[in-house]
């Protein structure tokens, strides 16, 4: 199961930026905006995790929690930069969006599960 992870978080991307383009709403951007948005927050997610890895891999440091933090800072300031917000506002959607992001990563995480033992009982 932990080797269709990679699909989950695709499949997560476009509910992303759908959670964006609700908290985030305003005329002047629309979905395909919020949905490229996200996308960048994964790639730069992805390469984090990459660049972690390799570290691992070479020195036997573990990055992993410096690329969570990582992920959140830069994800802040992106988010800053992007929508114009203020501060608390930008700080208060996103953890919006990261409490319902998560929340609907861990229901089709099970739904993933139930789907595979289904398929792979005996």
């Amino acid at each position: 199961m932990l080797a269709k992870s990679p699909v989950v978080l695709f499949v997560m991307i476009p509910v992303l930026g759908f959670l964006f383009y609700l908290f985030f709403y305003s005329k002047a951007y629309y979905y395909i905006d919020h949905l490229i948005f996200s996308l960048h927050l994964q790639c730069f997610l992805l390469t984090l995790l990459i660049i972690s890895t390799i570290v691992d891999w070479l020195l036997k440091i573990d990055l992993n929690m410096v690329a969570f933090f990582g992920l959140r800072a830069y994800g802040y300031l992106a988010a800053l930069k992007f929508y114009k917000k203020t501060k608390l506002m930008t700080f208060l959607k996103l953890c919006l969006v990261g409490v319902f992001h998560t929340g609907l990563i861990v229901i089709v995480c099970i739904l993933f599960f139930l789907l595979v033992m289904q398929t792979y009982s005996l």
